[in-house]
Order: C-alpha cells, then sequence, then structure tokens
C-alpha cells in the first residue's frame, strides 16, 4: 500500500502473516519512500521496518503533516483523513508485530503506541509475503549475465591533468579491441598538491575527471541509451580520487553502495598517504534474498621508500587498512606475522625528507583544523600514535575508530564467501637493484623485465606470505611506471613498478589485460590498466521481477477486496455537454450500501491541478459536495461534481478516486464540454460570426450635444446615448454594440466599480445575458429596465460585468501590441525641427505629432484595419458619453478619467506583457510606452 503526500510516496509492504509470523524473525514488513515521479522502486529503496521506524502525524493549520522518525514526508489534506488513518493503523500493526517478535525473544524491551490500531485479521491471513514470492520465484528473474570491467590507477603528479587537451584520454576507456567495457573504476593518487599546506581535497578535480570521462564515453550515445555510462559514486581523501562509472542498463543492478577512507601519513594521521574504498553489490535483491556479488575497490597510496624500515612501515599501513577498513574477504592484505616495529625517525625523514619541517610543525598543531564545506572529507586521522606491532587481539581505542571514515550507509549483512576484492594505486615498493643494472634490463624488453621482477619489492614481499595472502597480479610485460620526466625515464631515480592492480581469485572472474600505458606525458607516472570479464554473474531483470511484483500486488487486492463490504455506484462516467463558460454545472452519482456494516469514504483528486493555469484565489474549476461521509446499511448518499468553465477551456476531463474505507476503489471520470461561445474571441471571428453592417459610420455622440463644456455640466444637460432607434450595428459587432447601447442609456457612475473576485462569481441575470450573447439574440430590454426598476441599477451592473469580461477577453484586443508600438512610435516625431511652440508637446528631443482627436482618427483608420478602428472609436466615444451622463468634471462623479484609464486603458490599446529595455530604445520613440498611450487614450475620449 502506499500514502501519497505533496512531496513523497511512502510505500509499505506487510509481512507474512501466517499463524506463526510472530516467531519468524526472517519475515518483516518493509517500507520505501521517494519522492513523487521517480522511477520505479529497487531493492535498494526498500528497507526493513525497525521498532524504531516511528510514523507520526501532526494536525498544522488545517491540514496533516505526516512525519517518518522526525523527519517530514509531506503534507495531506484533512480530505484525506480516512486514507491516513488506515495507512498508520497498518504501520503500527507491523510495528506491534516486530515488538511483538522482541517479547517471544526474551528482549523485555517494549514498544507502546496509543495510536495502534486492530489489525483486520482477514486481510492478513490471506495474503502472502512478498520477500516470499520473490524468493521463490527467483529463478525467474535472476538471470545470469557477463560484465567487462576495466580498473585505471594513475600518479597524476598534482595537476589537473584532465585539462590538457593533448592528452588522448580515450586511450584509457577503449579496450584492445576498440569496444567500451561495461564498469569502470578509476584510481587516482595526488589528485591535488602533496604538500604541508594543502589540507584538502578538491571537489573541483573530481568533478573535471567525471566530466572529461563521461564525455568521450557517451560522445556517440545519446543519454537516455541503457549504453549510456553515469557516474555512480567517487569517493576522496586529500589526493586520493576513486571514481566508479557504468552503463546506465547496469547502474540498477548496483547497491548497497558504501565508501570509506583512511589516512597513514605523518604520524599516522595526514592523508598524503592512505587509502580510500568503494564498495557495493552486483545483482543483489534484498527482498528475494538474493546476495548478489560484493565487489570492493581500494585506491591506496602507500609510503616512499626502499629501506627496509619504510617497506615494514607499508606492511603495517596494509594491516592498518585491512583493519580499520574492515576489508572482509576471501585475501588478506597484510600477514599478521610478519608485522614488526620500525625505525620512526628514520622513515619520518625519508618520507618528508623534502617537505619545509616548519611547515609540518605548523601542520602538526593544526590537526583539527577542517573544511566546514567538505563534509566527506577528513584530512587529519586521529589515531594512536606509538607505533608498535599490532596484533590480532587488540581492540580500537576511541582514537582508532576516529581513523576509520565510513559513509552512512552501512552493510552489515556482507557476504565474505562471494566477494571480490580490487586493490590499486601507487604501492611505491622499488626495484632492488642498482640503476645501471636496470637500465640493461630495460633495453632487453620482455627477458629484461623477468629478470626486473625478481627484484621487485612488491613481488618478493607477495611470495614471502607477508602482503597480499591470496592475492592475484596478472602478468607484467609493461616497463616500469615511474620515474619519468615526459617520454623517458628521470635520470635521478631508479625506475620502479610503483603502480600496481592486484584482486582476489574468483571463480567468475579471469583477467584478460595488464598494461601501461606509455604514451602520457603529464605526470611523472604512467597509468596502468587492468581488463577483466565478469562471467554469468546473478543480474536482475527488473521487467520480470516487476511482474510478478505486479501479480502479487493484484492477488493481495483482491483478496482485499473480496473481504471488504459490498458498494454500488450509480455511474462511474460521467458527461456534461453544452456548458455555460462561468456558470456552474452540476453532474451527480449514487452512492449505495449494500453491505453489513456502515461505511465511510472520501473523493481524492487522481490528478492533481491539471489545469491550474486557469486557477486563481478567487475561482477554482472542480468542485466535489460533499467530499467525504458517512453511509449506514442500506442507505445512499448523492455526489455532487461541479465545475464552472473559464473562458479559453473548451473541455474538462477529470477523475476521482471514491475510496471507501475497507472496500473497493472506484474511478469515477467526468468531463465538461463548453458550449460555443464568443467569449475569447478575436474581433476578427466575432464579425465573421455575425452579421454586421458596415454602410454607416455610428454617431455615437447626440448632435444637440456636441458643444456641451465638460468641465461644469448643467443640471439640465440631455443624458446622452449612441442609439437612435436604428436596427443596424455601424460596422461594430452585435455582441458589443447591443451591451454599449444599453449602458449609454443606463449609465450610472459605479457602473465599471467591480473587484476582482466578482468576476468569478455571476449572477443568474449574468448568465442569461452571456447566454443571450453566445445565442446571437437580442437583449431581453423590458426585462432589464424591470430589474433596474425593481433592484436600482442592477441589470445596468450586469450589462456592464458582461461587457468588461468580454472586452478583456478578446484574443489580440482591441488593438493588438504589435500595432500598439506602431501607434505610440508614430504619435510622435524626432528630429531637429520643432513642430509646435508648446513645451508641452517637446519631450525629449521628441515631438506629438497628433495634437487633435481629428488627427489621431485620420491616423488610426490609416493604420488600423477598419473593424479595429471603428471598435476603438466606438468604445473611446462611449465613455466619453457614459463620463458626460455621470457628471463629467463634477466632484461628485465617481466614473472619473483615472477610473476610465485604469479599466479600459488594456482593452483599448495593449502593450506587450514583457518589454526588454533593449526593445523600448531600439523600435519606440519613447521610454515610457505607457504613459504616451494614456495619452493617445486620453486624447481619443475626452477631446473634442
Amino acid at each position: 500500500m502506499l500514502l501519497k503526500t505533496d512531496q513523497r510516496t511512502l510505500y509499505y509492504f506487510p509481512a507474512d502473516s501466517s499463524e506463526n509470523s510472530s516467531e519468524d524473525p526472517g519475515d518483516v514488513p518493509r517500507f520505501a519512500i521517494q519522492l513523487n515521479n521517480e522511477l520505479p522502486l529497487s531493492q535498494q529503496d526498500l528497507k526493513k521496518l525497525s521498532i524504531k521506524d516511528k510514523l507520526e502525524v501532526r494536525n498544522s493549520s488545517g491540514k496533516y503533516q505526516v512525519y517518518l522518525n522526525d523527519n517530514l514526508v509531506g503534507v495531506l489534506g484533512r480530505d484525506r483523513v480516512n486514507e491516513l488513518k488506515f495507512f498508520k493503523m497498518q504501520w503500527d500493526n507491523g510495528l506491534k508485530m516486530i515488538n511483538e517478535r522482541r517479547l517471544n525473544s526474551g528482549n523485555t524491551a517494549n514498544y507502546q503506541d496509543e495510536n495502534v490500531g486492530e489489525v483486520d485479521e482477514q486481510i492478513n491471513n490471506s495474503s502472502s509475503s512478498l520477500s516470499r514470492r520473490l524468493s521463490e520465484n527467483k529463478d525467474g528473474f535472476i538471470i545470469p549475465g557477463d560484465l567487462i570491467l576495466r580498473a585505471v590507477t594513475w600518479n597524476l603528479f598534482g595537476k589537473p591533468i584532465y585539462e590538457n587537451s593533448d592528452e588522448e584520454f580515450g586511450k584509457l576507456l577503449i579496450l584492445e579491441d576498440g569496444s567500451f567495457a561495461d564498469l569502470y573504476f578509476f584510481c587516482f593518487q595526488e589528485t591535488v598538491p602533496l604538500t604541508a599546506t594543502n589540507l584538502h581535497s578538491s571537489p573541483e578535480r573530481v568533478k573535471g575527471w567525471v566530466t572529461i570521462l563521461l564525455s568521450i564515453l557517451n560522445k556517440t550515445t545519446k543519454s537516455d541509451n541503457d549504453d549510456s555510462f553515469i557516474s555512480i559514486k567517487t569517493n576522496r581523501l586529500l589526493g586520493l580520487t576513486s571514481i566508479v562509472l557504468a552503463k546506465q542498463k547496469y547502474s540498477k543492478q548496483i547497491g548497497h553502495i558504501n565508501t570509506k577512507s583512511l589516512g597513514t601519513g605523518l604520524l599516522g594521521v595526514w592523508a598524503n598517504k592512505g587509502s580510500i574504498s568503494i564498495d557495493f553489490k552486483i545483482g543483489s535483491d534484498d527482498l528475494s534474498n538474493t546476495k548478489g556479488l560484493a565487489i570492493q575497490f581500494l585506491n591506496c597510496h602507500l609510503a616512499s621508500g626502499a629501506s627496509k624500515d619504510v617497506l615494514i612501515h607499508r606492511r603495517n599501513e596494509l594491516f592498518d587498512i585491512e583493519k580499520k577498513l574492515k576489508i572482509d574477504g576471501r585475501g588478506k592484505l597484510a600477514n599478521e606475522k610478519w608485522i614488526e616495529s620500525y625505525n620512526e625517525e628514520y622513515v619520518y625523514e625519508t618520507l618528508y625528507e623534502n617537505q619545509d619541517n616548519e611547515n609540518i610543525n605548523s601542520l602538526l598543531y593544526s590537526m583539527n583544523l577542517a573544511d566546514p564545506e567538505e563534509n566527506d572529507d577528513e584530512m587529519f586521522q586521529i589515531v594512536d600514535q606509538k607505533k608498535t606491532a599490532p596484533t590480532s587481539s587488540s581492540n580500537n581505542t576511541e582514537k582508532e575508530k576516529l581513523n576509520v571514515q565510513e559513509s552512512d550507509v552501512k552493510d552489515s549483512s556482507k557476504d565474505t564467501t562471494d566477494s571480490i576484492i580490487f586493490v590499486c594505486g601507487d604501492l611505491n615498493y622499488r626495484i632492488f637493484l642498482e640503476r645501471t643494472t636496470i637500465d640493461e634490463y630495460l633495453d632487453n624488453n620482455d627477458e629484461g623485465i623477468d629478470k626486473m621482477l625478481k627484484f621487485d619489492g612488491l613481488s618478493q614481499e607477495k611470495q614471502g606470505g607477508k602482503i597480499f595472502l591470496d592475492f592475484k597480479e596478472g602478468p607484467i610485460k609493461f616497463k616500469p611506471t615511474y620515474k619519468f620526466k615526459s617520454l623517458d625515464y628521470d635520470l635521478t631515480r631508479s625506475p620502479a613498478y610503483t603502480d600496481r592492480i592486484l584482486y582476489t581469485d574468483h571463480e567468475k572472474l579471469d583477467q584478460t589485460n595488464y598494461n601501461s600505458i606509455m604514451d602520457f606525458n603529464s605526470s611523472d607516472h604512467k597509468p596502468v590498466v587492468a581488463d577483466f570479464k565478469l562471467s554469468q554473474i546473478p543480474l536482475i531483470d527488473y521487467e520480470k521481477r516487476s511482474e510478478i511484483m505486479s501479480k502479487y500486488f493484484k492477488e493481495t487486492d483482491k483478496l482485499e477486496n473480496d473481504s471488504r463490504p459490498t458498494v454500488e455506484i450509480s455511474d462511474l462516467d460521467l458527461e456534461a455537454t453544452e456548458v455555460p463558460i462561468l456558470a456552474p454545472t452540476e453532474l451527480t452519482t449514487v452512492l449505495k450500501n449494500n453491505g453489513d456494516t456502515k461505511l465511510s469514504w472520501e473523493l481524492i483528486d487522481l490528478n492533481e491541478q491539471p489545469f491550474a493555469k486557469y486557477e486563481n484565489e478567487f475561482f477554482h474549476i472542480l468542485e466535489l459536495d460533499p467530499k467525504n461521509g458517512d453511509l449506514p446499511i442500506g442507505e445512499s448518499a448523492t455526489i455532487t461534481i461541479r465545475a464552472t468553465l473559464p473562458i479559453g477551456l473548451p473541455s474538462f476531463s477529470h477523475t476521482s478516486i471514491l475510496r471507501v474505507h475497507n472496500a473497493q476503489d472506484f474511478f469515477i471520470s467526468y468531463k465538461f464540454t463548453a458550449r460555443d461561445t464568443y467569449f475569447g474571441k478575436s474581433l476578427d471571428l466575432l464579425n465573421e460570426a455575425l452579421k454586421t453592417v458596415d454602410s454607416n459610420t455610428l454617431d455615437i455622440t447626440d448632435s444637440n450635444s456636441t458643444d456641451v463644456e465638460t468641465s461644469a455640466p448643467s443640471s439640465d444637460v440631455k443624458k446622452l446615448s449612441v442609439s437612435s432607434a436604428t436596427t443596424t450595428f455601424g460596422g461594430i459587432p452585435k455582441q458589443i454594440y447591443q451591451l454599449v447601447d444599453f449602458l449609454s442609456g443606463n449609465s450610472y457612475d459605479e457602473m465599471f466599480d467591480f473587484e476582482k473576485a466578482e468576476f468569478y462569481k455571476l449572477t443568474e441575470l449574468e448568465i442569461e445575458i452571456m447566454s443571450d450573447i453566445d445565442a446571437n439574440a437580442d437583449l431581453d430590454i423590458k426585462r432589464l429596465d424591470i430589474e433596474n426598476l425593481a433592484y436600482k441599477h442592477s441589470a445596468t451592473r450586469a450589462v456592464s460585468k458582461i461587457l468588461l469580461i468580454l472586452l478583456n477577453n478578446l484574443e489580440g484586443g482591441v488593438v493588438p501590441p504589435d500595432i500598439a508600438i506602431e501607434l505610440i512610435n508614430s504619435y510622435y516625431s524626432k528630429g531637429n525641427q520643432k513642430l509646435s511652440n508648446d513645451s508641452n508637446d517637446n519631450v525629449n528631443g521628441s515631438f506629438r505629432m497628433f495634437k487633435s482627436k481629428e488627427d489621431i482618427v485620420l491616423h488610426l483608420s490609416e493604420l488600423l484595419p477598419g473593424l479595429r478602428a471603428n471598435v476603438l472609436i466606438f468604445l473611446c466615444n462611449f465613455l466619453k458619453v457614459c463620463y458626460l451622463n455621470c457628471g463629467g468634471d463634477s466632484v461628485d462623479n465617481k466614473f472619473t478619467r483615472s477610473l476610465i484609464l485604469e479599466k479600459f486603458k488594456e482593452i483599448l490599446i495593449s502593450l506587450p506583457m514583457k518589454i526588454s529595455r533593449k526593445k523600448m530604445v531600439l523600435d519606440s520613440r519613447a521610454r515610457n510606452l505607457k504613459k504616451r498611450r494614456n495619452e493617445i487614450i486620453d486624447i481619443l475620449i475626452f477631446s473634442d
């Protein structure tokens, strides 16, 4: 079962509910938590439920906050309270079962929770364990397969070599047959310079290497292709860097990933030397108890030097690495019998003879320093500073525990019988020969290499049973990898095989290549690569695994649904057509309880805000009434789905889950389809759709009132009207003309004074007016007059609201933004010659071209299509009529110039929603487009 909140989804899988399940510690409940819309669950997502996994619900601001172990999972609305109660009841039952097992095993620790509910025994006793089902069918989805692996080790000499375009990094990646491996492990040493003043690793350099390597691997592969590569894990400690890359199709096979780090340098704490680890399992599946193959990669940088004391020191380093990083497997890094004490002072001098002693001393006093931005990178690891030979019985002190840096993920169930350990790095072993002898052997190629290896320090130590017990190393057929100056050996140092790759033997592992790449010249070391084939290892076929899980869930759901009461729904597919815009429309269905117990039910949205762009704080498309309730035996409840379609949304489809507690879920689908409407259409479509008469241009003003002074109208000024009892519309779409005609004769000063919220709630009269408009019918003037008489100005306000809705939703407006810019640009002329002596006409060197309404109207007729010019002038004259009818400039007139401009400026002349400063400077002769737009509207409305 699952609980989906606004942020994350919490999954819960009950344990096997057989009679003896409380005594069976092998099967426990499991859970997982995922961000919404993540990929399907995989085995690494599932965790065993423990007694400490407390699910808590907190009430906050009318909503429920769900917490798991004091971490917020997400928020649920109050309408989902029953779903939340049922989920928590099952969760708490799992905790109760775990506690009972603890009591039965003799553990007296008890767990009590007041909210633990009773378990539905019938459901639990009939369900099967998911874990058991997968275990029984693992042969159906665990498919043996082959993997090609390449390990690379390279000491980078403290340089950001990935920035060097001269190096061919593809040679690090391409196998001998020209293909790519499936899995890569890169071990870099000295990623940053190992100086006494350098205390931290560089995440930038790690990122740089990951970027360059992936760019080469994915050069010819799309990112969503299964054969494309991704980064699985990285680890870093000062100069040590480890990177695991894998093909995307194998990434889900890799789980239980852990990282560890250990510094073994100066006084056993400085991380200029040490080891970092990345370990994981391939093909493991906890649910089916499939262990998979455990792989661990160790990246080591050991002490340098060729003396006996340094040799013993390296044994101690390997012993510390094995013990403190808890290397569990078939091989041992160091033989405990050969761990000896050594001359610490000599090793100190050998290791740091090139360091500034003053800086070293300063560093020792700084051992508590840490970069707060590098939480995963401790440069100083505090340990027991006494250099004595460790024994197998010695216990880790508190300081020794601090020496090991581990990831938060612990793998306590590591299977040591099926694991492989790879050790890669600059192990710093030398050849115990004189330089002249080494040079002679180098000239003899293969025969010389074989002779040199007899004196190789690592080979001698390994053959003597002192280090790397049960580890293998491929045949070395390449020359020493250290120390170089460009492509030639450094004459000041003897060549050595410092860079090595070793591994524990495994029946499914075969080494196919072991070589060095001598072409790189950016470091004093050459990279070493080793290729391996993993044959017939267990890999998970997630499609087949998913089929088994889906079948299990369906069977479980069927068992649960069969045991639940019977309910009846009258209709699950509802539809309404010819729905009026902005008018609530209802669909209903009936829920009947045919069972033997009282039912609790609720409605849950399946789609989350699919049409959010149409909604705001005042308007919501969907309303469910009621959203939940209780239903007695034999009773019925009517569920109403109410939708209000906004302008611009032709249809609305949605699905809700009708969730009946302890019964089957029902999916109710409903669709609302709007009728044809003229709201939201362009002027051109309105003009084409309706009959208009273009023979005469309508004069909206009264011919007897052309000389009326607007500054002080007398009380006996005749009310102006746009109508002359004509039956034509003068080139104006009928929808607009009828509304304006009524308002011009019934205007009052508060008819356009609406709050925003009022536009989203229409009265019955307003809905009828919209219906008349959409039906191309004449307005019912008689009814409007009666309404005005019965309720003062009620019809006028209704008509004015519908007019604003119609005009505000005109597609493209009256004057579209592109034409508006051209109009404003042509309103001014820029040049050296003054067009007027009036200082008000001169604005920053620009001069008004049109100073009268007649000039602008003439220009509009040239600039705008006839329909838009007519409507613009018509509306401007209408607004002047209303302004004069309401009292003009009288102090008592609430229909002021500023109100007219506020309500109608965007309707009349629309500006672009967003204009860049660059565009304003280049395309306009004015910096303030709004100001000049308002000047034009003012002239069109209020000038004679």
